[in-house]
Formats: structure tokens, sequence, C-alpha cells
């Protein structure tokens, strides 16, 4: 019995030992190394301070990792400093800096700021870029029509969106077509995100003329939208058809199905790479052709799964009768989202982007899937700011995994401490049933 005893106390001895001063397991990767080249000339064009303030706590896994990202752009350019903050001990300083998660880091730069969660040595830079730049993108919300309001914390408005752009460099402005002569055409997008009331003419033939310059707009044209906007469509092709798109793949038995998923990101630049699905709830699906004087022929941008069809009878959805009618509805795949290039007499290429959907980005339903990245990827092509296009994406919902210090033993004790004590007081019982004492 006094054999056991030691053991076990020598054993115990081990693990505290093991606990506190024993070999630490890094679970997620360091990203150590020289920094990039382009990530080094970012650094190298600073001409005026820039700070970093990386909100995490001291004993998150990933604090380790945050500061030596940090330390290695310090190390690039004197112009570059960086503070760690405590946002648990620091709660005013993170409020100030409109904190909501930890790991944010807030970057610095003449005045302006951009926020990033958990980034990469080409996100941060990214975020650097765009601050270190002389006049950031503008991004212009028309209003007058019920659009989404991007001053809206209404679950139908678009402050989160309006937010998420500020974070990522842009400038948010508001915008009436009323009244409104001209806007400069070769910088900065327009959006007109779910118009509910008619354009007059005179605003749909400022839209034309913005775009022939060499303007951007995207358009979200809900199945509720009385803007059907020909007189700006038809030239270039384009169609909002008057249907609402059913998806069965939307969700199991009795999730309403009027929910457009979208899985496929390869069909266009401005998403390549984005891996999981975006929603889209009471989206309607468009149409892409040649339109008038040989214009138009859109590129494709986002289309349904093949079991969805474009359900054109409303009053049947109104009633829950979801049945595809042969004759009168469209087959998936359905085109949701599409892109004209517009050639005329501005320096830059005109762009528009028609979506069937404007809730996807709202407050509601733009943490869905990868609907927030897809608003801010689409934005960021649209107004021709496609270096590092993958850049700045702080509304990620896949979070990675960060044990803090004290979780990683508590995953050590449980995982592997636990098991190998329990097997070894086993084989001191078996031992001492054999007669060994």
């Amino acid at each position: 019995m006094r054999r056991t005893l030691i053991l076990f106390f020598v054993f115990l001895a081990a693990v505290v030992s093991a606990d506190r001063y024993g070999p630490r397991w890094d679970l997620v990767s360091m990203g150590t190394g020289a920094l990039s080249v382009r990530t080094a000339d970012a650094l190298s064009t600073l001409t005026e301070e820039c700070v970093a303030r990386a909100f995490i706590r001291p004993d998150d896994r990933a604090a380790r990792r945050v500061r030596d990202l940090l330390e290695r752009f310090a190390g690039a350019s004197p112009l570059f400093r960086y503070e760690i903050i405590d946002p648990d001990r620091d709660v005013a300083l993170a409020r100030e800096h409109g904190v909501t998660r930890h790991g944010t880091i807030v970057l610095e730069c003449g005045g302006r700021r951009a926020a990033v969660v958990a980034p990469s040595e080409s996100e941060l830079a990214a975020a650097l870029s765009g601050l270190i730049e002389k006049e950031s993108p503008v991004v212009r919300f028309v209003f007058g029509h019920g659009e989404r309001d991007p001053d809206s914390k209404e679950p139908d408005g678009y402050g989160g969106a309006a937010e998420r752009l500020r974070e990522n460099g842009f400038m948010v402005e508001k915008i009436s077509l009323i009244g409104k002569e001209t806007i400069p055409a070769g910088s900065g997008t327009l959006v007109l995100a779910g118009p509910r009331l008619f354009l007059e003419g005179e605003e749909v033939a400022f839209l034309r003329d913005y775009l022939e310059r060499g303007g951007r707009l995207l358009l979200f044209l809900d199945p509720e939208s009385r803007s059907a906007l020909s007189g700006l469509l038809d030239p270039f092709g384009l169609e909002a058809r008057r249907d609402v798109i059913v998806d069965p793949s939307s969700g199991p038995s009795g999730v309403d199905v009027q929910v457009a998923v979208v899985g496929d990101f390869d069909l266009h630049p401005a998403t390549a790479g984005m891996a999981g699905t975006c929603r889209f709830p009471r989206a309607r699906s468009v149409h892409a052709s040649p339109g008038r004087e040989g214009r138009g022929g859109g590129e494709a941008l986002l289309q349904t799964t093949p079991s969805a069809w474009g359900e054109a009878d409303s009053l049947l959805l109104a009633r829950g009768e979801v049945v595809f009618d042969e004759g009168e509805d469209r087959r998936g795949p359905l085109l949701l989202g599409v892109v004209v290039p517009v050639s005329g007499r501005g320096e830059r290429e005109g762009r528009l982007l028609l979506l069937g959907d404007s809730d996807f980005a709202s407050n509601q339903y733009r943490s869905a899937g990868l609907n927030e990245e897809l608003f801010l990827r689409l934005v960021r092509w649209m107004s021709g700011e496609t270096d590092g296009f993958d850049l700045v994406l702080s509304g990620s919902t896949d979070e990675p995994f960060f044990p803090s210090a004290e979780g990683e033993k508590w995953i050590v004790r449980v995982t592997i401490l636990l098991p190998a004590a329990l097997l070894l007081l086993g084989a001191v019982t078996l031992l001492r049933r054999r007669g060994w004492r």
C-alpha cells in the first residue's frame, strides 16, 4: 500500500509540474517569418505615424500570434508602432474605438481608422494601405424612394453594412438624385438598395449619364419593389423578373423556402475564392441579354441551385402553396446577380451590377452565412479596389478558435493527463490484486 501511495503522489507531482512548467502546444499557426514584398512596400510608403491597437486578452492564445505580427510590422518601419490592450480591463478605450470583439486590431493613421478582426498579414497590410491613400473611396447610398438606410439600426436598415464599409477604409455618404446636376463618376460608387417607389424620368436619366461617364452602380431590386427601372435596364439588356425565388434546399422541412441559397462563387472575379453559402430572403431572378445598340451582354455574378425555381404566382406563395408549375415558373439554376460593363465617355469603364435582393445586406440578414463578406467584396470590386481583394473582412462569422492559456491547460488535463492518471491507477490496482506490495 505504501508503494502505491508513493507512486500516486509522484505521478501527481509530475502532473502539476507539467501543467505549470511543461511545454505548451501552439494550436494556432504563428505565421512567423519575413514580411511579403507587398507588405514591406506598403510600410515603406508611410510618411506619418500609424498606430495599431490590438484589443486582446493577455492570456488569449492568439495574443502571441498578434504580438509577433505587429512586431514584424514595427520592425519594418519606424513610423509604425503598436499597443496591446486588454479590452476587459480598459473597457472605456475599447468602447471609444468601437470594439465589440476580442482580437480586433484598430489601425489609426492621420486621424483615420480601420478595424480588422484576427487578421492575417495580408489583411492587416490591406487595411493599412487603405488608410495611407490620399483619398478614401466613397460609397454613396441613394435615398428618397424607400431605400435601405445606411444610418438605420433597425432590422431592415443598412447601418451595420455602412459601419463595415467605414472600417474597411470607405467613406459613406447619402445622396438624393432629385435636383442633382452631376456627381464625380471617376471615383466612388452608388448603391441603390431596395427602392420601393418609382424613380422619376430625370433620375433615371441621371443614373444613365452617371454610368456612361464611368460611374459604378450597385442596384438591388426586391420582388416588392415598384421600381422596375426598365428605362435604365433595357438599354443594357437587363431585366428584373417578376417572380420570387423558391428553393427547397434552403433548409429542412418547415423552414421558409422563399430563401435563395448560393454556394457557387466561381462565376465572377468579384466573388472568386469565397467558400460557404449566402442566403437571400425573398429574392427575384434577373435576366441578361444583348441590349439595344449592341450594348449589354452581362457577366453572370450569382446563380441559384438547380433545385430552385422562379415562382410567378405571388397569390400561391401568400397561401403557402409552394408547387412548381410547368409552363408558368422557371426552373433553376436562375441568375440572381449580373454585371454589365458600360463603355462611354468616361476615363474609366462604367459598371452596372443588378442583384435581385436587398435583404441580404440588411442588419437582420447580413450575418447569415457569407452575406456580409459578399456585400463588401461587391463594393470593393465595383469601386476598383481589386488589390488585395480578399482583405479586411471585419464581419467574419467563422471566428477561429483561440483558447486562452487557462483553457489550453484544461485541454491538456482532460485529453492527456486525466486518461494517463486513470491508466496508472488501473495498473496499480491490477498489480495489487496480483499480490504486489
